[in-house]
């Protein structure tokens, strides 16, 4: 059993997922790497919010906004200071099937597990069965 386990009755109980639920499942990522997880951050999870609606209103996955800009550019627009940011893009029924996608990607599991990361955030928004899931984290 141990922690997998634990990680995916987490974010399998209702209630339970979000911010906990992801922030435990970093954790067993990041813990054998000797990384611990970044810290949440509450005005980086606003922008997380406003994205997952913005991307399940236009039905479509992509980092860039309408304007061309990528999660950097798009948070230091929004008055975020200079420093490194990654982001990472779902949409399933269900945050299991997410983190398995992300997961089983490894340009998705590299953002996840990048050492630089400092702060975290996820915002979610649903469309029909579908719901649309904003991981943003950012550095020094």
């Amino acid at each position: 059993m141990g922690l997998r386990w634990f990680v995916a009755w987490a974010l399998l109980v209702p209630g339970v997922v979000g911010a906990q639920a992801l922030s435990q499942a970093l954790e067993a990522l990041r813990g054998p790497l000797g990384l611990s997880a970044p810290l949440w951050d509450d005005a980086l999870a606003t922008t997380c919010r406003a994205r997952a609606q913005a991307l399940a209103d236009q039905g479509l996955l992509t980092h860039q906004d309408p304007q061309g800009r990528g999660p950097g550019q798009q948070l230091l627009a929004q008055g975020f200071p200079p420093g490194v940011y990654g982001e990472v893009l779902g949409a399933g029924s269900r945050v299991t099937e997410v983190w398995a996608a992300w997961l089983a990607s490894p340009p998705h599991r590299a953002v996840l597990s990048d050492p630089r990361w400092t702060r975290w955030a996820y915002g979610q928004a649903s469309t029909g069965a579908t719901t649309v899931w904003v991981v943003r984290f950012r550095g020094p």
